[in-house]
């Protein structure tokens, strides 16, 4: 991965099928077009609502050229910080991914898989998980933080790709209670500070006022939060890679 690398900016104009309204599928199928048109061996990808902390650009250089030199991954793991609610408000739970390919060698055979969360490789009649290489280098994912009358009629039209008809949310029950919510305690991307500034305030951050009620949900949640905590391991997570390789 030399110096000299240059990944100039391409504009692709693609149609999107509106038949194709289960399970996401469209927006994996989308993302290939995008990978089938970069043109060099490690293709990085970021979706609309996901942002890079200017504070990592040392560690994901150095990362990716660990990616380059290494014969046997096939991609890099980035590591995920999911704001909710609004830019105060940050939510850790098994519910929310953790961790998450973005980076991938384009001749590994790796495709947008699924809903175009991460990557695998079709083989056969089958989607097999490859070798990946870890990052500390952080996602910012924003896709969470906007007025809820906005965030509600995002939803609603999203769920067209899922469910094949509109969802049925409003700005009183978007941001439903959430387990795993916590104050955000570092500092937000430069490139986000003008969006985070014009946003409208409320009095009352969502880590302050989200209260999870009891149920056998929170306590299996709260369970597992504790196995993770103790042990770095969370239990049945999914995976879209087969091993971490130290090098």
């Amino acid at each position: 991965m030399g110096e000299s690398l240059s990944c100039p900016l391409k504009i692709l104009e693609t149609k999107w099928d509106m038949t194709t309204v289960k399970g996401g599928h469209e927006l994996a199928r989308q993302t290939n077009l995008a990978l089938d048109a970069c043109g060099n061996e490690l293709c990085f990808y970021l979706q609309g609502d996901e942002v890079l902390h200017e504070a990592d650009y040392e560690i994901l250089r150095k990362d990716l050229n660990r990616l380059d030199q290494s014969q046997r991954a096939c991609s890099l793991l980035l590591q995920w910080v999911h704001f909710f609610g609004d830019q105060q408000s940050v939510i850790h739970s098994r519910r929310w991914y953790r961790k998450e390919i973005r980076v991938v060698k384009k001749s590994s055979g790796l495709r947008s898989y699924k809903d175009a969360q991460g990557f695998r490789k079709h083989s056969g009649s089958k989607w097999i998980t490859l070798p990946t290489l870890e990052s500390l280098a952080r996602v910012y994912h924003y896709g969470w933080v906007r007025p809820p009358e906005l965030m509600a009629l995002k939803t609603n039209e999203f769920q067209h790709w899922w469910h094949g008809a509109k969802g049925n949310h409003n700005k009183n029950t978007i941001f439903r209670p959430q387990y795993g919510v916590k104050k955000f305690e570092g500092t937000h991307p430069a490139i986000m500070r003008n969006y985070l500034t014009a946003l409208p305030k409320s009095e009352v951050s969502f880590y302050e006022s989200n209260h999870v009620p009891f149920s056998k949900e929170t306590v299996r949640l709260f369970l597992t939060d504790c196995v993770e905590r103790l042990s770095g391991w969370r239990v049945a997570e999914f995976k879209n890679y087969s091993e971490i390789l130290d090098a």
